[in-house]
């Protein structure tokens, strides 16, 4: 179920434009999300929080309204694996893929208030499946990075449905030391993200073909979605295929971040 923050009154929530510069800012009251744990307390009772806590709040600050959630991602099965999450919806029905140039957002890690495992506690964990073969460990270390992944995709019409092709633009943001909220280095520093850095593709049946800029330059996006993932965007479930058994323990990916002053540039 997708939900809209109501933190603050419905006012001045739509997106605007700034003709000069080409921008379309994002406020952060009109994006909306989903939280499994507040729906299915039992399957995440491992979490670090209670369910509740895993919806965003908007905090308001002299310089910013940030958005904090912390978001969750599966480690062992691929049900649900995007536990929680952010999507933006765009207002303007005629925004093309071929439009956006650069997506810009300011974001910071509370690395205190998250949950990110090392090899050593994932072996720990895994251990009897390990020792009897059935998980290899070097797949452990393909799934870890040691501060997160934020994953960022903008989606075109019927993202919803496997049964209509749909074009996403995919980008994995790797968490940096420079990016944690007790640096307070990048507090007012933009990550700046071209459309040239994302991953692009047409998507039917869960099969993905790599398309091109130009090819899908004229297709409407639709929105955002922002959600925590592991290094290479899969589970272990994703490398086991019919030989996932569901007895293999859950661990969680929690990322506690800020995100403020989202925008899109586009091309002129």
């Amino acid at each position: 179920m997708i939900r809209t923050i109501t933190a603050f009154a419905l006012i001045g929530m739509c997106f605007f434009h700034v003709n000069a510069s080409q921008v379309v800012k994002v406020h952060p009251q009109q994006v909306q999300h989903w939280n499994h744990p507040a729906t299915s307390p039992v399957q995440y009772k491992a979490l670090k929080h209670h369910a509740n806590a895993y919806a965003p709040t908007i905090t308001k600050t002299a310089e910013s309204e940030q958005i904090r959630i912390t978001l969750i991602k599966k480690v062992a099965n691929w049900h649900q694996q995007h536990s929680n999450g952010l999507k933006v919806v765009f207002s303007q029905p005629d925004l093309t893929f071929g439009q956006i140039k650069t997506l810009s957002l300011q974001l910071s890690l509370n690395k205190q208030a998250s949950s990110i495992p090392t090899l050593a506690q994932l072996n720990d964990i895994y251990s009897k499946y390990i020792d009897s073969g059935l998980i290899d460990i070097h797949w452990l270390k393909e799934l870890l990075s040691s501060n997160g992944v934020i994953n960022i995709k903008f989606f075109g019409e019927h993202h919803e449905d496997q049964n209509i092709a749909t074009t996403f633009a995919n980008y994995q943001l790797i968490l940096t030391e420079n990016m944690l909220s007790s640096t307070k280095i990048n507090r007012t520093k933009a990550i700046d993200i071209s459309l040239s850095d994302f991953d692009i593709y047409r998507q039917i049946n869960w099969q993905e073909q790599q398309v091109s800029i130009d090819e899908i330059a004229s297709v409407t996006v639709i929105g955002m979605l922002i959600t925590a993932e592991t290094n290479n965007e899969k589970t272990l479930r994703s490398y086991l295929q019919d030989h996932y058994v569901e007895e293999i323990p859950e661990y969680f990916i929690e990322l506690a971040i800020s995100l403020a002053d989202l925008r899109l540039q586009l091309a002129d």
